[in-house]
């Protein structure tokens, strides 16, 4: 087992996925899926010489941005799950495990307050089945008839007009990543839990996914909360 901090966090992962052969399985687990350009080479590069990849990410009202980051893979290898709050960091090859706080993000490469253990299958056998166990469980979080089910209720729900605000709730806004009421204030337009996560990164271009103001399905971020029409009426 080693402990990795810092910088080399980014590289020992990217060295996991370029280092998988044809014919194996990469497992890919994080809270947030939008890889920066470096590591989706890496994917597809992977995908290209036949390297089977899943990844679990978090669903709820995150899964719709996460459904389009997959999707821009396109490949028959590249199939994915989505857990409703999922937290945690697990990156498996055939080879190699390794248990960290980093997210696959964008600004991944910026950020070196990251740390990971790594466990090598050939000198941790145990430790190594143990981080597929844990794998194993966040991917059997959330069955696929439950993913048809979570598609058919937000398809069948009703959505919000874009630009519009109920009578009477001019107070009231949405957190622009979980959709949960909260005061209205384009200064402040996450909810606690949601803060706490993006503090981890306070990244204020990262994209979230609904209007603060009239909580419509909406590509936002902390720094542009507002859609664009709610924008025009400011």
């Amino acid at each position: 087992m080693r402990v990795i901090y810092g910088p080399p966090v980014l590289h020992e992962i990217a060295m996991l996925i370029d280092n998988a052969t044809r014919g194996t399985r990469l497992r890919l687990l994080t809270g947030y899926f939008k890889p920066d350009a470096v590591l989706n080479s890496s994917i597809v590069a992977a995908l290209e010489r036949g390297v089977e990849v899943t990844v679990v990410t978090r669903g709820g009202r995150s899964r719709r941005r996460h459904r389009e980051a997959i999707g821009a893979f396109v490949h028959p290898g590249m199939t994915a799950r989505y857990v409703p709050w999922l937290h945690g960091k697990l990156y498996i090859s055939e080879t190699q495990a390794i248990a960290s706080s980093m997210n696959l993000t964008e600004n991944t490469n910026s950020n070196s307050g990251d740390m990971a253990v790594s466990v090598r299958r050939d000198e941790d056998p145990d430790g190594y089945q143990q981080l597929r166990d844990a794998f194993a469980y966040f991917e059997r979080r959330q069955p696929e008839d439950e993913l048809e089910k979570d598609v058919a209720t937000v398809a069948s729900a009703p959505t919000a007009k874009v630009g519009s605000v109920a009578k009477g709730d001019s107070d009231r806004g949405t957190c622009i990543r979980c959709e949960k009421g909260i005061p209205l204030d384009a200064k402040k337009p996450l909810c606690r839990p949601c803060y706490e996560e993006w503090a981890e990164y306070e990244n204020g271009a990262y994209e979230e996914s609904y209007c603060h103001r009239c909580g419509a399905e909406a590509d936002t971020c902390l720094d542009k909360p507002l859609c664009k029409p709610c924008w025009a009426v400011t």
